[in-house]
């Protein structure tokens, strides 16, 4: 009679087993200064009608074709300065905002880089920018940037600055995102809405109870019955849709940057949910409200990210102090010894009818289940070659 190897797991599980939880492994492609960049500091990234890949560095501008970079800088006319943040705005217009208030906002038309010179202000008051999005009135773009002081709003080729608050500590602007000709603004205080004339903080009711101090804020299914924004803190994500705020999860906690706070939050078309600052990222699987690590130990170049983008073909592009990392599939990751599993070599696979995967090797067994692995090492046999040859799932 033919035995069947999967009857005696559960006798394994409660005599052999211990368990450890060890990290994902991402199928993660890093781009370096060895691949053409000209810097390992990656600020943002974003993607043009054509399909180029696009990004902001502390030395200028670069652009990916899929197999090399070509790079941007003063010898093409564009300011010795830190970019901080890029945007392809509705009309296909790469733009580009510095590190700082003073430095000049530059943008790509017809081949040609086009400057805008910054808000006059003295130089004790040259803050840092944060974020910043465009937007057209009358066929002429207005220029929304948020910073260290409030935001800015340049229109008809002239400046306003905007204070949020008297109080400097709270004049802060993380994230600034177009949408229905408005800006949307996450602050310190909440979020406020800027249609040309007014501020609006009535979306601060549906938020208030969950914390008003908003890190990053952007939007899913624009223009559509379904139209989301996505809000992240420190330690919550939610969204706001049809009128009400729904808490996501609250299973994770940012560090707190002291400087150069970037902050990001993106989704795909999958439902996958993407978040983070300089010093740690995650993502929400759909219908999950747990947060998966995206750090070093996973695969990645750093814990944190400066940004993230979600290209066309849903690739997800991390910029960060060390390069750019692309994920090209979320749903393929790798495991090894490293994570917990016996032995790197699998000779055999099987599903268990409770719900977990069994692998089997040259000497023993490994359990992966909730992204944990449980090991069975097999003792006292008689063979020093003990490799599991196949293995099947029994009947409940």
């Amino acid at each position: 009679m033919k035995t069947n190897i999967s009857n005696y797991i559960p006798l394994f599980f409660l005599v052999f087993f211990c368990m450890q939880a060890f990290p994902q492994q991402f199928f993660v492609k890093t781009y370096t200064i060895e691949n053409g960049l000209p810097t390992r500091n990656i600020n943002d990234a974003c993607q043009d009608e054509e399909g180029y890949m696009w990004f902001a560095t502390n030395y200028g501008i670069s652009k990916y074709d899929g197999f090399k970079f070509e790079n941007f800088d003063t010898k093409n006319g564009l300011p010795n300065q830190i970019y901080k943040k890029l945007l392809l705005d509705e009309k296909g217009t790469l733009w580009a905002m510095p590190n700082k208030k003073l430095d000049t906002i530059i943008y790509l038309k017809n081949n040609t880089w086009n400057k805008i010179n910054p808000p006059e202000t003295i130089p004790s008051q040259n803050f840092l920018n944060n974020s910043f999005d465009v937007i057209y009135r009358y066929n002429q773009p207005v220029i929304c940037i948020g910073s260290y002081d409030g935001f800015h709003i340049y229109e008809n080729g002239k400046w306003t600055h905007f204070a949020i608050s008297e109080k400097q500590a709270q004049n802060y602007v993380y994230t600034v995102v177009a949408n229905n000709q408005k800006f949307y603004l996450s602050t310190r205080i909440g979020i406020c809405v800027f249609d040309g004339n007014n501020i609006d903080w009535s979306l601060n009711n549906l938020i208030k109870p969950n914390g008003l101090d908003i890190i990053a804020i952007n939007f899913e299914n624009r223009n559509t019955p379904d139209e989301k924004m996505w809000v992240l803190s420190e330690k919550r994500l939610g969204y706001i849709q049809h009128g009400n705020f729904k808490l996501v999860t609250d299973k994770f906690q940012l560090p707190h940057p002291l400087i150069y706070y970037y902050t990001y939050v993106n989704s795909d078309k999958s439902g996958n949910v993407f978040f983070g600052n300089i010093w740690a990222k995650y993502y929400i699987p759909a219908h999950s409200d747990l947060p998966v690590p995206l750090m070093f130990e996973n695969g990645f170049s750093s814990n944190g990210a400066t940004s993230v983008f979600i290209d066309r073909e849903q690739n997800i592009w991390f910029t960060d102090t060390r390069g750019i990392n692309k994920i090209n599939n979320l749903r393929i990751i790798n495991y090894f010894k490293k994570n917990g599993m016996l032995e790197d070599e699998v000779t055999a696979i099987a599903e268990m009818n409770t719900g977990g995967i069994a692998l089997g090797h040259n000497n023993g067994f490994s359990v992966l289940k909730n992204n944990k692995f449980r090991v069975i090492e097999f003792q006292d046999l008689k063979y020093s070659t003990r490799r599991v040859a196949d293995m099947l799932k029994d009947k409940p």
